[in-house]
């Protein structure tokens, strides 16, 4: 099983800057996230389908935020 991870960051992306936003295994409650972010100006998104997205795709055109996805007891 899936857990979908949503860190805040830089616009680069760098490990130091990322803190913990929230961890899910709902895809649907993840976008909804990023797009509550990204109305409130935290985060910026540069495409118009992030409904149809893989997230993988969504964290391409994501700025100031950062999805991971990890499997259930995966260590980091």
């Amino acid at each position: 099983m899936d857990i979908f991870l949503l860190y805040s960051c830089d616009a680069w992306k760098s490990h130091s800057s990322m803190s913990l936003i929230m961890a899910t295994k709902s895809k649907r409650k993840i976008k909804r996230e990023i797009m509550r972010r990204v109305g409130r100006k935290e985060m910026s998104y540069h495409d118009d389908n992030m409904k149809e997205g893989e997230l993988t795709e969504v964290n391409k055109s994501l700025e100031y935020g950062h999805v991971v996805i990890v499997k259930d007891g995966a260590i980091q």
